[in-house]
């Protein structure tokens, strides 16, 4: 049924949306979010992704952004806000799936819940939020085609598909797969109404949802086709995340009962139990379709919502590929919200499958499962909310609250973070004053036969070209010989006078995968130290190092 839309909402988009700004402008992630910044700056110098440097991403996210580096100017505050429009835009689309299927009451809960996910997740400026806002849509309008069978909601559905790769790839062709495997049964199966010459029928409508999707996607793909070689496509953005990138990222599933778990506050000894949410509510959806499979038969494949749920089943399985390799909690973003949506056709039981204790039992599950996902982040929500709304006025005055620091540098102007990045931007603030704008500065680890992660956002804080292809080191990447040579002969080509080193790799949190394994590749440490020299002495956890003269010491 569809639901017009009414005044009386507006609350739910303003808790929303309040709950999204509160602490959006607090610290830095000089890792993850220094990728995106990096790349999108780069973007909108005019440098082609995977032609100019290298990344694991879709493309999306860095024009995206570069898009509106060029149109309110170059700054970590702009980054924010989209991040902002877009972790709402997902609430959002959610909270219009939900009213297609669920109660006003269930689906209001259920986008809530999606923004609590989206916002703990906490990545600005990464793809995966605008890559799952994008899959969401497009399932918007499939749940549409699904419940009206008008072919106009899967042209919709397929334009908005193609988009999502763009971003993501591999999200994307989760996407397509989930929607392949409920669209051909689903419309070889018929419809109620038994139309004659379904086939026909079918083959037009599907024709209608793979226009769309290529109408959106072909001309990017083209374009990359043309524009950069099809083997450098294929080793970035297939054989290095199919093959290498397991090795160096992948994590352990968190253990169901580690030590110390119940000397935890009870909401953070819960949601270690998020990580296996998904499982429990996968096997409760596909319970209660077996029921209503073995209680209606052959008739069950004539009801939407036996479709509804076996696609967002089937989106939540899929989606679960991310955290299978990172399986932490920060990693369930994907899967998580089509599950939000399964809990809601749990209690919703609209086809009556579950009914009984059986149904209180799924009702039960579901809310402790909900409280598992949403309540520790609540809380860290609430005890640092006097803080961080505080900080909101870093945006106007540029004054952090007390003992907080409010950066200063132009790009992050309006962000305010911990006092150790005072240390940070006095590091910063010397390189350049070193420098030439127009000078390119490498900034690599003290060490490259072993990577975990680098110091991106020093790149984008800094504020000078970027001498290599590789602004981001990756582990099985930066540390092979290839690379380093490569990374070598762009510092030689320049060349750069002035490099950078990070320190703080000697005691960084490792984790357990090949990533805390030396390589053994020391070419580039090598030619850093014989070719550059240390001036003065350490700089909190930087090394600035000058292209020495003939003779000089040098000091790592």
């Amino acid at each position: 049924m569809h639901h017009r839309f009414r005044p009386n909402r507006f609350w739910l988009y303003g808790v929303m949306l309040v709950y999204l700004v509160i602490g959006f402008n607090l610290n830095i992630n000089i890792y993850d979010e220094g990728i995106v910044l990096v790349g999108a700056a780069r973007v909108a110098g005019g440098a082609v992704p995977y032609r100019d440097f290298w990344s694991i991403y879709g493309p999306g996210q860095f024009h995206l952004l570069a898009l509106l580096f060029r149109l309110f100017g170059v700054s970590i505050l702009v980054v924010r806000v989209a991040s902002v429009a877009t972790w709402f835009l997902l609430g959002w689309i959610v909270f219009r799936t939900g009213l297609r299927l669920l109660s006003p009451a269930l689906a209001t809960v259920v986008a809530l819940a999606a923004v609590i996910q989206v916002d703990f997740f906490g990545f600005h400026g990464a793809p995966v939020p605008t890559a799952v806002l994008l899959a969401m849509a497009s399932s918007y309008f499939l749940v549409a085609y699904l419940q009206t069978r008008r072919p106009r909601h899967l042209l919709s559905c397929g334009l908005l598909l193609g988009l999502v790769p763009v971003f993501r790839h591999d999200i994307g062709g989760y996407t397509l797969a989930a929607q392949v495997l409920v669209l051909v049964p689903y419309l070889l199966a018929g419809t109620p109404e038994k139309l004659s010459g379904i086939r026909t029928r079918a083959a037009g409508h599907f024709g209608r949802y793979v226009l769309g999707t290529s109408v959106s996607f072909l001309p990017v793909f083209a374009y990359y086709l043309i524009t950069v070689t099809p083997g450098v496509l294929y080793d970035t953005l297939i054989r290095f995340p199919a093959t290498i990138f397991p090795g160096v990222r992948e994590l352990p599933y968190p253990p169901l009962f580690p030590p110390g778990l119940f000397d935890r506050p009870l909401l953070e000894a819960l949601h270690h139990f998020q990580f296996y949410v998904p499982f429990l509510v996968w096997l409760l959806v596909l319970i209660q379709i077996a029921v209503a499979v073995r209680r209606r038969g052959r008739k069950t494949l004539l009801t939407t919502g036996l479709w509804v749920r076996l696609y967002f089943l089937l989106l939540a399985v899929f989606f679960f590929g991310q955290a299978a390799v990172r399986s932490d909690i920060y990693h369930l973003l994907p899967t998580m919200i089509p599950v939000l949506m399964l809990l809601g056709l749990l209690v919703h039981e609209h086809d009556g499958s579950l009914t009984g204790w059986a149904g209180r039992v799924v009702q039960i599950t579901v809310a402790v499962s909900l409280v598992c996902s949403v309540g520790y982040p609540i809380e860290q929500k609430l005890e640092d909310s006097g803080r961080d709304l505080r900080g909101l006025a870093t945006v106007f005055t540029h004054e952090a609250p007390e003992g907080m620091h409010a950066f200063g540098l132009d790009r992050a102007k309006g962000i305010f973070g911990f006092p150790h990045f005072t240390h940070y931007e006095t590091v910063i603030a010397t390189v350049q004053s070193i420098t030439r704008p127009d000078e390119p500065v490498f900034v690599g680890n003290v060490f490259h036969d072993r990577i975990f992660v680098n110091d991106v956002m020093f790149y984008y804080l800094l504020d000078r070209p970027v001498p290599t292809r590789y602004h981001e080191l990756h582990p099985g990447l930066a540390d092979t010989p290839e690379v380093q040579r490569e990374i070598i002969e762009e510092l030689e080509s320049l060349p750069v006078r002035y490099v950078v080193l990070w320190y703080a790799p000697e005691h960084f949190h490792t984790e357990p995968n090949d990533s805390m394994k030396s390589t053994g590749v020391t070419l580039l440490d090598t030619y850093i130290r014989e070719t550059y020299q240390r001036i003065g002495g350490r700089q909190w956890d930087y090394g600035i190092y000058r292209r020495r003269e003939a003779g000089a010491q040098n000091q790592l």
